[in-house]
């Protein structure tokens, strides 16, 4: 998995802008903001690569209104966030939660601190 959240940058970078409109963006709005605005030099066919990929990767889809296309998130990025930590539990650590748990502390690191921190998450 590469980049946060299986995001590249600049598709992170996409993203945070398109979840900030709620009824999406078209196509021509994206490329004033990133390239008149933002100073990307990125032709018509890169963004659209970009966009393609982010369909493919379950954040984006791609809506027609009258003649033009709308680009709408998907879901909310804490949505996606949420999306993502189960996917990365599920490949990465069997599904396992406590395999999760251990990896992050580190099983023979983990204090009683860390532990009491833990048992009271857990508990609430």
């Amino acid at each position: 998995m590469s980049g946060k959240y299986n995001l590249s940058t600049l598709e992170m970078e996409i993203m945070e802008f398109i979840w900030r409109r709620e009824r999406g963006v078209y196509f021509r709005d994206l490329m004033r903001h990133f390239v008149k605005e933002g100073g990307k030099q990125w032709k018509r066919q890169s963004l659209r690569t970009f966009l393609l990929n982010l369909v493919a990767k379950g954040a984006l889809e791609i809506r027609k209104d009258e003649k033009l296309y709308v680009y709408v998130a998907s879901c909310t990025k804490d949505e996606y966030i949420k999306r993502w930590t189960k996917k990365l539990l599920r490949d990465v650590y069997d599904g396992s939660l406590k395999n999760f748990l251990c990896a992050l502390g580190g099983r023979l690191d983990m204090d009683k601190e860390d532990m009491l921190e833990l048992r009271e998450f857990v508990e609430d």
